[in-house]
């Protein structure tokens, strides 16, 4: 009979909202460590979910709390929670030894994102790893580093008052980013200036939400229906994210705050008495070329500019391509084309001709001079038939 429930339509909602349940990852300190945690902690854990969801049978009941109990061990991450704007850390932030990547690896379609990250003035990177050091996918050797079991991305405001959480790796943890929170507020947030006497007290913050809205009600009871559920409520008003975040000009990250297809409702946290002023957020920054400096990074998985990328970089990006006469990489906006091969300027002068008859792009192996202009075989061949 149970296994007949477990089969059932019913039965099998219940397992999937078991691991639904399963996969919300709780959260607690270790050994009064404030910068320790454990993700899945919560003593009989799979006890109670099994009480909650399933079945009387006693054998089947513990055979699939024996289980839950081996799933619950498999997913138990523990380690120090770091806040850092350490450039290695912004470097190494999908780089790690727990399988698991984003595009913003060293080797991922967004590498360069890692850099905009680093210098600008208002992300951090929050981290969940060991206290060893370790080598790195894509570190060299002699540099050991953190390997991230867990990471997030936290976006200030230019003023310090408001904050967006980026999309957590390699998993959704509720828990932790309420520890986040917590350490945040108890730990990094600045006192708050104090007029006369009295003890200065941290400033206050309220946070997380992902609550968006879709419509409002005006004083008047008019009725307001908004595009979508894109409007955040912080104390100073109601703001459309995609009018307070924006991305400086030629960076090169992802943006999951606004452009994540399975993020769409961002957390965010504000300081209690926030300003009037509109919040601004501007994620990223314009990172110099890493080889000479001079132009800024151009193309999203590069860390260099297009000169020095088509010269020194190996980036299989499709901005760049090969010209088919000399071998030489170049920038795909620069390339002439002869049918569908792609030439760099120096072999279109060299190598190419335009016909003046069809003002199409040949190579100088086609090329014909005909009563005063030079032309391809094929409008060849037409003027002497009409002649």
């Amino acid at each position: 009979a149970n296994v007949k429930f477990l089969n059932s339509k019913r039965g099998r909602n219940k397992i999937k909202q078991l691991l639904s349940d399963i996969k919300k990852l709780n959260i607690k300190q270790l050994n009064d460590d404030p910068t320790k945690i454990l993700l899945f902690g919560g003593e009989e854990f799979s006890q109670k979910l099994f009480d909650k969801y399933f079945i009387e049978d006693d054998m089947l009941l513990h055979d699939l709390q024996d289980k839950a109990s081996e799933l619950i061990q498999e997913n138990k991450v523990e380690g120090y929670l770091t806040f850092s704007i350490h450039p290695l850390d912004f470097l190494s932030s999908s780089e790690n030894t727990y399988n698991w990547r984003s595009c913003h690896a060293l080797d991922g379609e967004y590498r360069a994102g890692n850099l905009s990250y680093m210098c600008d003035r208002g992300t951090m990177i929050v981290y969940l790893s060991t206290e060893e050091k370790t080598k790195l996918p894509h570190f060299p050797e002699d540099v050991p580093w953190n390997s991230k079991k867990w990471r997030m991305l936290l976006h200030f405001d230019e003023n310090l008052e408001a904050c967006f959480a980026g999309r957590q790796y390699p998993f959704m943890s509720p828990g932790a980013l309420e520890e986040v929170f917590n350490i945040f507020t108890n730990w990094m947030v600045p006192f708050a200036p104090v007029w006369g006497y009295g003890t200065p007290k941290r400033e206050k913050w309220e946070g997380w939400f992902n609550d968006y809205l879709d419509s409002f009600l005006r004083g008047n009871g008019e009725a307001i229906n908004l595009e979508e559920d894109r409007y955040c409520v912080m104390s100073n008003g109601v703001w459309d994210k995609y009018e307070i975040v924006s991305d400086a000009p030629h960076s090169k990250h992802f943006n999951d705050v606004t452009r994540s297809s399975c993020y769409t409702k961002p957390y965010y946290m504000f300081k209690m008495y926030y300003g009037r002023n509109k919040p601004n957020f501007v994620i990223g920054a314009e990172v110099p070329c890493l080889y000479c400096g001079e132009s800024h990074i151009n193309g999203d998985d590069t860390m260099m500019c297009s000169d020095c990328e088509c010269e020194y970089g190996d980036s299989d990006s499709e901005d760049y391509c090969t010209c088919n006469c000399c071998g030489t990489r170049f920038y795909y906006d620069n390339a002439y084309w002869v049918g569908d091969d792609a030439i760099c300027p120096d072999c279109a002068h060299k190598e190419t001709f335009i016909c003046d008859e069809c003002e199409d792009r040949y190579y100088n192996s086609e090329k014909h001079y005909h009563n005063g202009q030079y032309m391809c075989n094929y409008c060849l061949a037409n003027k002497e038939e009409e002649e």
